[in-house]
């Protein structure tokens, strides 16, 4: 028998039995920890993907919402308003959609060009005006203006948006209206006129705005409409006939426009402005002595006038034939800081241009006995404007003065050629044809020039007197009856005329005198009459 130490043999197969369990241990930590690995990459893989999904979810997201706010704040503001009078308007909105062709201020389709998708609530009237009272502001000599132009476009933004509910006052509608005009955003303005309109605005001060805005743009014709409604409204007040003068001069209707002012006088209710403009009227119907009266008055004016006034000062001088080189120190100052030439406009704190300048430079010379310097200077006006007649006219008397008739008919045809409306230079061809006994060509130029201005008392003297001279009595006496009724003055200047004198008796003259006096003054500048 075995003793208790012998080892008992282990079958075969006993003996592998422990080291194959471990190897597939083994196996089965190597399997599951690549199922493991695969798990975890799948689920990297999936959890990735759909994070982008969700990242792009959410950009859309954020897309439409940003496309939404920008509809939302989206809106026909401009952004390219006119910068001033007398130029053309450049701004987004005009080039958006034409101005509209107004029958009466304030009568545009109800919220027309307006958008309202704005969700939040108008902001108070109070609220409107605090931010208007920092957009505008009213200086003496240009009236409404706008001084932070910021402030003005975010508050004409707030009106576009809120305008078919918002239930401001009249009064604020009117001046967002105002404030439109001046931005040159003319459909928001009658837009906006449109609502004050309805809340009860009479719309004053937006129509004369608007008027002399239009003008100095050279839209003559909206701003006639608006300035008779600002006369309308304010009973034909100084302010609006001279405004309205201003308008029909523009429309080259000089007899209009001397109907309208002939009333006025420096003195009233006009501003310093307003008194600059009834001089600048008075100097385009040659009405020098009213002009002279109307300068003595303005002794002192705002900054932005000086220029103005120095250089219609310089004309009054100079038509007077006093002072001359003052006169000619003021044109000379002027002269080294002119604006550039262009088409004479009218509005508030208007300034001469370098063709005007020139001009009365050589009528200053003129009168101070400087032929040669007068030439020259109104040929340097020429030819800064050759499209305008004065420089033409003012050298043709020059040319008469100095014997040169045929120089003369010369300019006179090119002042009429460039402007047939402009009445002194078919009155002068007029004179010169009858000084030389050509009495149907007299009688044609002076008929031409009543129909450019019917209210000229030296016209109608002409007539009478080439009537006279062909011995037709009638016609003689009508022409007198209206020069006397137009200027009683010229009675005197009937009694001294020969040919008149044949025709008529003192008492003649008296009676066609007695018509009455509207104050066209007499013109010492065409010799001979």
């Amino acid at each position: 028998m075995p003793t208790n130490n012998s080892q008992v043999p282990r079958p075969p197969n006993q003996r592998k039995r422990l080291p194959d369990a471990l190897e597939r241990l083994y196996v089965y930590w190597i399997l599951s920890t690549a199922l493991l690995l695969f798990a975890l990459i799948v689920a990297t893989v999936y959890t990735r993907g759909a994070q982008q999904q969700q990242a792009r979810q959410y950009e859309q997201a954020i897309g439409e919402l940003a496309q939404r706010v920008a509809a939302l704040e989206a809106g026909p503001v401009p952004t390219q308003p006119a910068r001033a009078a007398g130029e053309a308007s450049q701004s987004s909105a005009a080039e958006r959609q034409p101005a509209p062709t107004a029958t009466q201020p304030g009568t545009a389709a109800p919220d027309a060009g307006s958008t309202n998708t704005s969700a939040d609530p108008p902001p108070s009237d109070s609220d409107v005006e605090t931010l208007l009272n920092r957009a505008l502001t009213t200086g003496p000599a240009t009236g409404p203006m706008v001084v932070d132009r910021a402030c003005a476009e975010r508050v004409l933004k707030l009106a576009q948006q809120h305008a078919a509910r918002a239930a401001w006052g009249g009064a604020t509608w009117a001046r967002l209206a105002v404030l439109a005009r001046l931005l040159a955003d003319d459909s928001l303005a009658e837009t906006l006129a449109g609502r004050a309109h309805r809340a009860g605005d009479r719309l004053v001060t937006y129509s004369e705005v608007s008027a002399r805005l239009l003008l100095a743009r050279g839209q003559v014709e909206p701003a006639r409409l608006h300035a008779e409604h600002f006369a309308e409204r304010t009973s034909g007040s100084a302010t609006a006939r001279l405004l309205l003068a201003q308008v029909f001069l523009a429309q080259e209707s000089p007899a209009t426009a001397d109907e309208l002012i002939g009333p006025l006088s420096a003195s009233g209710s006009l501003t310093a402005a307003d008194r600059l403009a009834l001089a600048r009227g008075r100097l385009a119907l040659h009405q020098w002595d009213r002009l002279g009266e109307i300068m003595e008055t303005l002794t002192t004016v705002p900054g932005e006038l000086e220029t103005e006034r120095n250089f219609l000062r310089a004309v009054a001088l100079i038509q007077r034939n006093e002072r001359l080189v003052e006169a000619l120190s003021l044109l000379d100052y002027l002269a080294d800081h002119a604006g550039p030439t262009s088409a004479p406009v009218a509005g508030p704190a208007r300034v001469p241009d370098a063709y005007e300048i020139a001009t009365w430079r050589g009528v200053a010379l003129t009168r101070g006995q400087q032929p040669a310097a007068a030439r020259q200077a109104l040929d340097a006006a020429i030819k800064l404007a050759p499209q305008r007649p004065e420089a033409y006219y003012w050298k043709a008397l020059l040319e008469i003065r100095a014997g040169q008739t045929d120089g003369a008919k010369t300019l006179l045809e090119s002042a009429v050629t460039s402007s047939a409306r402009y009445a002194p230079a078919w009155e002068t061809l007029g004179l010169l044809a009858l000084n030389e006994g050509n009495l149907d060509a007299a009688l044609v130029h002076l008929s031409k020039a009543l129909a450019a201005n019917e209210r000229q008392a030296s016209t109608h003297f002409l007539l009478a007197v080439a009537h006279a001279k062909a011995s037709r009595r009638e016609p003689a006496a009508a022409a007198l009856r209206t020069a006397l009724a137009l200027d009683p003055t010229y009675v005197e200047k009937a009694a001294a005329t020969e040919v008149l004198m044949r025709l008529f008796n003192e008492d003649d003259l008296k009676s066609f005198a007695a018509a009455g006096k509207t104050g066209s003054a007499n013109d010492p500048d065409v010799p001979n009459k």
